[in-house]
């Protein structure tokens, strides 16, 4: 029998004052020449959010199984960077007869707010080669090996396409019109405790 799920809906509050990812004080672009490069400021934060964890098949004697992850987010996107973030995949507990190791895959979405890319696409009045940051996306396969009852080694491969939304390299000089290239991290985590 399988056990049944988790199911979070949530949201925050926050109640300060935050940046306007596009305008200034005046109503400008933050791009413009004319800009005092101060941007507005805005009242209050938010985000609404949602995650389920659920179990899709169990073995016969229920210590492993198949299970999947969601999770969800939303923001306003004149005060964040992301407006909009989603993760999900799988994880089987219990591969090739370790019952106590799990193996995973996941896959994560995250979308730069609408102001965020309003600013990119104004900044190219100035600087036509100027990237638009979009979205970041990301694939992930992990394998958690339990070593002892004491010592976990969890190798991690990470493929993220389009990093930091597809910004421009600052850090290299002249690379100012190129966008950052999708990236691979390998990781081999010891975890003892």
């Amino acid at each position: 029998m399988l056990q049944s799920g988790t199911y979070k809906i949530g949201a925050w509050f926050h109640s300060g004052r935050f940046a306007d990812q596009r305008f200034d004080t005046a109503g400008q672009s933050l791009a413009s020449p004319l800009s005092s490069g101060v941007a507005r400021m805005l009242n209050n934060n938010y985000s609404l959010y949602a995650a389920l964890d659920q179990p899709l098949w169990q073995e016969s004697e229920g210590a492993g199984g198949l299970n999947a992850f969601l999770r969800v987010l939303g923001a306003p996107g004149d005060r964040n960077l992301v407006d909009f973030y989603f993760d999900t995949g799988l994880t089987y507990k219990g591969p090739f007869g370790r019952e106590d190791d799990t193996i995973g895959i996941g896959f994560a979405y995250t979308r730069i707010g609408g102001a965020a890319r309003s600013l990119d696409a104004d900044t190219t009045a100035t600087t036509p080669a100027y990237p638009v940051r979009s979205r970041e996306t990301l694939l992930e396969v992990s394998y958690q090996f339990q070593v002892t009852r004491w010592w976990q080694l969890q190798p991690d491969f990470q493929c993220i396409f389009n990093p930091g939304g597809g910004h421009s390299q600052p850090q290299r000089p002249g690379a100012e019109d190129r966008r950052c290239r999708s990236a691979r991290v390998k990781n081999d985590d010891h975890v003892l405790g």
